[in-house]
């Protein structure tokens, strides 16, 4: 049996094919559609502060976003936003503070909403600051000689154009550029210094400081210390200018008696005065010849006068003795000896052990013995105590008491210092004084100590010496001063009166004609 094909009516078959295009067309249709990428972050970058006084400039590195979108920029400093959708990598901030710190942050964000933040922080410079202005120094002034020990330095005030407050540091030394610390960060203009040592010179500065760095230094000073002694001047006496002069202290007064014009004059008037400021003459021509070069003493409530010379020529040495209780009315004493007692000049006398003691002396031609030692219990009969001694009592040297012995302090030939307690043994003490060679000095017993003082350098006897000393006990000596303030002289006189070390007059020295009548204490 023949099959044959099933047909099917044309509405059948078309509504399969209808069928089978929708089928087609739906599967088509419903086909799923991939899903979108989703949006990135804009990548990392870096931020740089750059601060200039009270501004900065903040750069920063692109930030890369993933998906190519653009980014964009916001800036917030201080919690302030200063910049929004900003396309540049930098930003410059001004008119900040000075010396302040600022934090803040830079977001970078896509047009897809997303962001990164980098935060940052950075400090302004500090305010530019001016130093304080130039100042000078008041006191003591420069180069200012016999300052007092514990001298108050002062100076001017140094201002600052910030108005900032100002302190000084002070610097002191013997350094010309002194470099030593002696006070920090005063605001005083002043300030007293102390532990000085004496006559030494110092260098000092002082620098201003405003605290926030600035400074500017004064010029550097030098000053020089006084002596531990100095000498004041007390008058320039009435009495006419001399050397080869005495003095003694009698009766509460000082007396200046004789001494020399240095030009060859000679005086025998006598002065007195009770403050070393107000000068009495007592009298004009005492009834003795005028002399320089002799001696007096203290002794039995008078005062003694013997010696010296009319001239330095031959013949004209003075032998007489005179004595006076008031400096007005003056006796010879009449000299009675059982060996000859020639007249001389450039001798020493001193007072020891109740007698008038005089060793050496001599006349032009030297014709005796330096060596001689007399003395006398009551000024009219003299012993011959020695002829020669071995010991030359030289008139460039000086013999004064002290510590109930006799004492021989520089002879100008051979400078040393030695005692006795009979006038003929000699103990040496220091066969080399400190203060060296020297001659026509003045010497004296002041507070228990032996001051010496002035003269002349025996290798050059034309100079002369301003300078003191003392010792305690005959052999160490300290130099008190270099220079004491007095003119330096020789053939001064020095003496201990009114509880005060005094030199009164002197000269020059050998060959000069150089004297004074100027009267210093020495405290």
């Amino acid at each position: 049996m023949n099959s044959k094909p099933l047909k099917l009516p044309y509405s059948h078959f078309g509504k399969l094919i209808y069928l089978s295009l929708g089928i087609s067309i739906c599967l088509l249709a419903c086909k799923k559609e991939p899903l979108p990428t989703p949006n990135q972050q804009p990548g990392e970058f870096t931020v740089n502060v750059t601060p200039n006084l009270n501004a900065a400039i903040i750069n920063w590195t692109e930030s890369v976003d993933p998906d190519d979108d653009p980014v964009t920029y916001t800036v917030i400093v201080a919690a302030e936003t200063l910049a929004t959708d900003n396309s540049s990598l930098s930003y410059t901030l001004e008119d900040l503070d000075f010396d302040e710190e600022y934090n803040g942050k830079i977001i970078a964000q896509d047009d897809g909403g997303l962001s990164r933040t980098v935060e940052f922080s950075f400090r302004t410079e500090a305010l530019p600051n001016d130093p304080p202005q130039a100042f000078s120094l008041l006191y003591p002034p420069q180069d200012s000689q016999n300052l007092e020990l514990d001298p108050i330095l002062q100076w001017a005030v140094s201002t600052d154009p910030d108005g900032d407050v100002i302190s000084y540091d002070i610097y002191l030394d013997q350094s010309a550029t002194p470099s030593t610390l002696r006070s920090e960060g005063i605001s005083d203009t002043q300030l007293q210094v102390s532990d000085l040592e004496e006559e030494t010179t110092y260098y000092w500065k002082v620098v201003a400081k405003d605290g926030k760095g600035g400074e500017i230094s004064s010029e550097t000073f030098l000053f020089r210390t006084r002596a531990s002694v100095i000498a004041n001047l007390q008058s320039t006496a009435p009495w006419s200018a001399r050397a080869g002069h005495t003095v003694l202290n009698f009766n509460g007064k000082m007396w200046v008696i004789g001494g020399d014009s240095g030009n060859g004059g000679r005086f025998n008037d006598v002065w007195s005065t009770s403050d070393g400021v107000n000068w009495t003459e007592e009298v004009n021509s005492a009834p003795w010849e005028a002399r320089t070069v002799h001696s007096s003493v203290v002794f039995d409530n008078k005062m003694w006068v013997y010696g010296g010379n009319k001239s330095y020529s031959q013949g004209q040495e003075l032998g007489d003795l005179w004595y006076s209780s008031d400096g007005v009315n003056w006796t010879e004493a009449m000299i009675n000896s059982s060996d000859p007692f020639p007249a001389r000049y450039g001798h020493e006398m001193i007072v020891y052990d109740d007698k008038m003691w005089i060793f050496g002396g001599r006349d032009v031609n030297i014709n005796f013995s330096r060596r001689q030692v007399w003395n006398s219990a009551d000024g009219f009969t003299w012993n011959l105590v020695s002829d020669d001694n071995g010991v030359n009592f030289s008139s460039n040297g000086e013999i004064l008491v002290f510590d109930n012995k006799m004492w021989m302090v520089g002879r100008g030939f051979s400078d040393d210092t030695r005692y006795s307690t009979d006038g003929v043994n000699w103990t040496m003490v220091n066969p080399m004084v400190p203060f060296g060679d020297r001659k026509q000095h003045s010497t004296a017993v002041h507070n228990g100590r032996i001051w010496l003082m002035s003269g002349s350098v025996e290798s050059n006897p034309l100079v002369e010496l301003g300078d003191v000393w003392y010792s305690d006990d005959g052999d160490t000596w300290i130099r008190a001063a270099e220079n004491a303030g007095f003119d330096p002289v020789a053939q001064s006189r020095a003496i201990s009166f009114n509880n005060k070390l005094w030199l009164v007059g002197g000269g020059g020295g050998f060959q000069s004609f150089f004297v004074t009548n100027k009267v210093f204490s020495i405290d």
